[in-house]
């Protein structure tokens, strides 16, 4: 496949004692900012490739990755982590990806 996924993964909030509507108006809040997200790093980064997948997902970020990748046939992966010149570590969700998936996998410090 000639694709890229642009993915981002939210992880939904645990809100405590709050009113029910309340917490669907912070759930529709979380989900228009993930897409303002995904938007923004699209135009910016994703032009000059016409063919990519927007994807937004709820849940635990390493699994909903792992099953984006499964179900669009995923043949390359590129992910952020944390990290500094002297001293880069992966973030637990691009370890998990690592460990659980046998894609070809580019890993960048950000």
């Amino acid at each position: 496949r000639n694709s890229s996924a642009a993915s981002d993964v939210y992880k939904r909030q645990s809100y405590g004692d709050y009113d029910p509507a309340d917490i669907e108006k912070m759930q529709e809040w979380e989900k228009q900012t993930a897409h303002s997200r995904l938007d923004e790093i699209c135009e910016k980064f994703l032009n000059a490739c016409p063919l990519y997948i927007r994807h937004i997902s709820v849940g635990e970020p390493s699994t909903e990755i792992l099953k984006l990748i499964k179900e669009e046939e995923i043949d390359l992966i590129v992910m952020a982590s944390r990290g500094s010149e002297s001293h880069f570590d992966f973030g637990s969700v691009a370890d998990r990806v690592i460990k659980c998936t046998s894609t070809p996998t580019l890993i960048v410090p950000v």
